[in-house]
């Protein structure tokens, strides 16, 4: 999926280059399909910091969920609800209406009351014990060993 996006963004950015798009008058259609910027070796800095960031949180998510049921880590995640209003209101000036913070409030009590339900009063919903994926993985290519193991020769 990543390379599908790169390759298609490299493809646009040649196109840009080679046949560019004059002004339209629509603000959406400029923004969109002006032409390359050039960015400053700090601005590559910090576009290389996000990429390692992104890499480490990935890394790190995937772990989680590996390891322990959905249903313990899921709570956690809506977390971004909370820090996406934070930093709308910091970096655009922009406060959630009415209807986006009762929103935000029945997602967080969703998770919280999730996350009580199946924890704290110990009440499983689908398993005892968490399955990791690599687990899943090898017990299905065992099964297919010993199934290919039964056939006479």
């Amino acid at each position: 999926q990543h390379l599908c996006y790169f390759v298609v963004g490299v493809l646009m950015m040649v196109a840009n280059i080679i046949w560019p798009v004059p002004p339209t008058g629509n603000p959406t259609l400029d923004f969109l399909l002006r032409g390359p910027a050039v960015m400053a070796p700090m601005d590559w800095l910090f576009v290389l910091i996000c990429c390692l960031s992104v890499l480490f949180l990935s890394v790190a998510s995937s772990n989680a969920y590996r390891s322990v049921e959905a249903s313990v880590i899921a709570p956690f995640e809506y977390t971004a609800i909370p820090f996406g209003a934070f930093w709308g209101v910091v970096i655009w000036g922009e406060w959630p209406t009415a209807n986006a913070w009762l929103g935000m409030v029945l997602i967080l009590f969703g998770g919280i009351y999730t996350l009580y339900r199946e924890n704290i009063r110990n009440i499983d919903l689908a398993t005892s014990t968490p399955m990791p994926a690599a687990a899943a993985v090898a017990q299905q290519s065992f099964d297919e060993e010993a199934a290919s193991d039964d056939k006479p020769v």
